[in-house]
């Protein structure tokens, strides 16, 4: 059961796997299904990315129980490439498949992709990096969505924040790169406003293109792009390359995650390198360790430490691993509407 602490409900991983799995099976998930999707995302609240953690179950649960699903196929296939059409399934059931597409043809050819479409949102792209390097992949995972950032210069969302991971594999720690486009992730706007809290200015603009610390607003409004026409030309190359390349959707056909009784036609790429066909594999480690030493050897500011791209995540995978998942209480209380709702039984705190 889980305990309190410090205004958190302390999890099990496997207290979580278990409520998902039941979830999964109350709306209809197979389980062949429901496997990879509760994993992805409690992989997300292990590495402290709760914004995209097995709370966004029910989201995704009442949507799967208003749409038509069709089969997975690969649409397309041309030796180190293929196109899968997601049939409306779950992102992360699909983005899986797409890795091991992916993988099996850098394999072959030393480097593989796997360009989807036709999907749901399918969480954080860091950890389809970290699992693609722990692997042994070098893995780039990137994904278009909602239109939630505006043109530069202009304030109605044409596109998504559109997230991207980079990974370079290691046995002690990989690195994963794991950012967005957007100042902060939409949800991160949603746990201020569940908590009556103002938004720091920078992060979004209201529906007429003011900045703004109030979440309401900023939530019918646009977030702010990262590097300001830097971040939205990547949002917007990221959009074009995903949607128009595999025939998929692109800008505001995305549908947002708030309407649940469409399809959202999410498009998203996966690729893997194979580091074996480029370099022997001691000389790959022993170069990480020698970039690691010289990236540590750089004096850090007064009050500042060094991190590598991922090793925040990482230390609070480790945290989490032996000291249990936090989940906040107002969403605690959302995962028990949605129990009471489906006939689910209530989440005991101890």
């Amino acid at each position: 059961m889980p305990f309190l602490r410090e205004n958190n409900a302390i999890f099990t991983y496997q207290e979580l796997e278990d409520w998902g799995r039941a979830v999964c099976k109350r709306v209809g998930i197979s389980d062949k299904e429901a496997g990879p999707l509760v994993e992805v995302l409690l992989l997300a609240n292990l590495r402290g990315v709760d914004t995209h953690g097995i709370t966004m179950l029910p989201s995704y649960a009442e949507r799967y129980t208003k749409i038509d699903h069709f089969d997975i196929r690969v649409e397309k296939d041309y030796g180190a490439g293929c196109v899968i059409n997601g049939g409306n399934h779950t992102g992360q059931y699909v983005t899986m498949m797409a890795i091991d597409e992916a993988t099996k043809r850098a394999d072959k050819y030393g480097i593989g992709f796997a360009d989807v479409k036709e999907i749901g949102h399918s969480g954080a792209m860091g950890g389809y990096g970290y699992i693609l390097a722990k692997k042994g992949y070098i893995g780039l995972a990137t994904t278009n969505a909602m239109p939630l950032i505006a043109p530069w210069g202009g304030f109605q969302p044409l596109v998504g924040n559109n997230p991207f991971s980079v990974s370079f594999p290691d046995e002690e720690m990989p690195l994963v790169l794991d950012i967005a486009n957007s100042v902060v992730a939409r949800q991160k706007i949603y746990n201020y406003q569940r908590e009556g809290k103002q938004i720091p200015m920078g992060w979004a603009t209201d529906a007429e293109g003011n900045d703004t610390t109030d979440p309401n607003e900023a939530l019918k409004g646009t977030l702010l792009a990262i590097g300001g026409h830097k971040g939205t030309g990547i949002a917007l190359m990221i959009d074009v390359i995903l949607g128009l390349f595999a025939g998929g959707s692109f800008g505001t056909e995305i549908c947002p995650n708030v309407e649940r009784d469409k399809p959202q036609h999410v498009s998203q790429l996966i690729i893997a390198i194979n580091p074996k066909f480029y370099m022997d594999e001691a000389e790959t480690k022993a170069a990480l360790k020698a970039y690691k030493e010289r990236f540590y050897a750089v004096p850090a500011k007064k009050g500042a430490t060094l991190l590598l791209p991922g090793e925040l995540e990482f230390r609070t995978q480790k945290d989490r691993e032996a000291n249990g998942i936090p989940i906040t209480l107002p969403r605690l209380k959302e995962m028990n509407a949605f129990n009471e709702q489906f006939g689910i039984p209530t989440i005991e705190v101890k």
